[in-house]
């Protein structure tokens, strides 16, 4: 997706409907303020790394990818964030770093949403431009499936940052299965 203009987040909704298909909104511009805080966050350790800098860095931007999902009454069931900082010099990136974010839903007797992996790498990398990536997995097991083994979702989250100034960034999940209700809002910002 190409980035939003600046103080701007582009989002796209998916509700799956009743007829177990998904409804993708269109690209819709959003002010940034209205992407809503993490609640119940953790955060992966940083990584960064600062690239070859001939020139000293004459800006700095934060931008993120952001997935949610809900269930048919309204509850986060999961949250996968990655934010990337970076600053540059008009041709070169002179230094990253990346971070993600998780959230998942926990139920009162011990069962829910679980965390089961999370990752954040740089993908490679030229003086002008750093792919930068995450992923997490999560588990279900609890009221609605006390076996384990329906409901799993997992997401990736790209971030291309260039020494121009500008990015872009992608996102991915994938359900081993969904309910009718289940709704999604992704976001670049």
């Amino acid at each position: 997706m190409p980035a939003p203009p600046p103080g701007m987040a582009a989002t796209v909704d998916v509700r799956v409907g009743a007829d177990c298909r998904a409804h993708v909104s269109a690209v819709r511009l959003v002010p940034l303020a209205t992407v809503p805080d993490v609640r119940g966050t953790t955060r992966s350790q940083p990584i960064s790394a600062s690239a070859p800098a001939t020139a000293a860095a004459v800006s700095a931007i934060q931008r993120g990818v952001y997935q949610r999902v809900w269930d048919c009454c309204g509850i986060l069931m999961n949250e996968f964030d990655t934010i990337a900082y970076w600053q540059y010099n008009g041709s070169s990136v002179t230094y990253w770093s990346l971070h993600n974010a998780v959230a998942y839903h926990r139920e009162t007797f011990g069962g829910g949403w679980s965390l089961q992996y999370q990752n954040a790498w740089r993908q490679g990398s030229s003086s002008s431009q750093v792919n930068l990536a995450g992923d997490a997995g999560f588990s279900y097991q609890g009221i609605f499936d006390p076996t384990g083994t329906l409901f799993y979702n997992s997401y990736v989250n790209t971030i291309q940052v260039r020494g121009n100034g500008s990015w872009s960034c992608q996102w991915s999940y994938a359900w081993r299965n969904s309910v009718p209700g289940w709704h999604t809002q992704n976001w670049c910002g």
